[in-house]
């Protein structure tokens, strides 16, 4: 099977998404994540040894709201990857009450109808609520470690074969921004550069350790990249461009009853402020439209039926 470079990522998922300013960067780290899989399945198919070859997988700092699984589904879709997600909110040590990893995975591959589930992207959300700290259920990031080393292990009854897996891991980390602080007062920065302070606020690996992870199982993930906060143009962007903006989403509804529907400029700067101010991402400007347009519904409803 021939895989898609990065750059053949990014144009195929033009035609699923709207690329959004603040999720560029992202975008392209997750294609270019993708294809480095592509070419570690490549060698694998050469007969290359699984042991021998580099594995990738990625920790995404999100904050609520920012479409990391969307964005991600979709880029393993233009990859042609199987995209699988496994909310870790659930999961528990063997013994314990809820999903254990193997548990979760077994439970994929029984409802999942793809011949290729062994080369899927798999993402772990909610991947904050395994730290320490939310150690309820026992400490589940042992687990990770013969997944991130691509070894077989046990789901169900049977042994799963992880070596051609892709495994991202995502969470919100509420309150990491409180470690990241205490660490940066902790260095004497003095007359530094505006950009070297702004650096020191940003989130890294020994930051996410003291927020409660194993170094091991840190090591084993590698890298971390950090999804920003919507901004204002995208929101504007949500409500106006693309073949998936909401106007149009919500001119398709109206004009299943012969009713033309636009928003004027005014109005689409009003909803993008509500939905900055919202905080929700991606998912508000939907919202805000939708509510706006309720009374509209029932008046439209309400309208006399013309006589054919």
């Amino acid at each position: 099977m021939g895989y898609l470079t990065a750059a053949e990522i990014m144009e195929q998922v033009k035609e699923k998404i709207i690329p959004l300013p603040s999720q560029k960067n992202t975008l392209n780290q997750i294609a270019s994540l993708l294809s480095l899989h592509g070419k570690r399945l490549t060698a694998m198919e050469q007969g290359i040894s699984s042991d021998f070859l580099p594995r990738f997988s990625q920790l995404l700092i999100a904050p609520t709201g920012s479409g990391k699984t969307y964005l991600i589904s979709k880029l393993a879709e233009a990859a042609g990857l199987p995209f699988h997600s496994i909310d870790c909110s659930v999961l528990t040590l063997s013994g314990y009450k809820g999903l254990n990893l193997g548990d979760a995975l077994n439970n994929l591959r029984e409802h999942t109808h793809s011949t290729d589930f062994e080369k899927s992207v798999i993402l772990f959300d909610e991947f904050d609520k395994c730290a320490f700290r939310f150690g309820e259920s026992g400490n589940v990031q042992p687990n990770f470690l013969k997944l991130l080393e691509g070894s077989s292990i046990l789901c169900g009854e049977r042994m799963m074969d992880t070596s051609k897996m892709l495994f991202l891991f995502a969470g919100a980390f509420q309150g990491l921004d409180q470690v990241v602080e205490q660490r940066s007062q902790k260095k004497s920065i003095g007359f530094a550069m505006e950009e070297e302070k702004q650096s020191q606020m940003m989130p890294t690996m020994d930051d996410v350790e003291s927020y409660g992870f194993n170094r091991e199982l840190l090591g084993r993930i590698g890298s971390l990249h950090i999804i920003p906060k919507m901004a204002e143009e995208d929101y504007f962007l949500l409500l106006n461009e693309g073949k998936t903006y909401v106007q149009e989403k919500y001119r398709c509804i109206f004009a299943a009853d012969s009713v033309c529907f636009s928003i004027d400029e005014k109005a689409c700067q009003y909803i993008t402020k509500l939905a900055v101010k919202r905080n929700m991402g991606a998912r508000a400007v939907d919202a805000i439209v939708g509510e706006q347009l309720r009374q509209a519904f029932v008046d439209m409803d309400n309208r006399p039926k013309l006589k054919s």
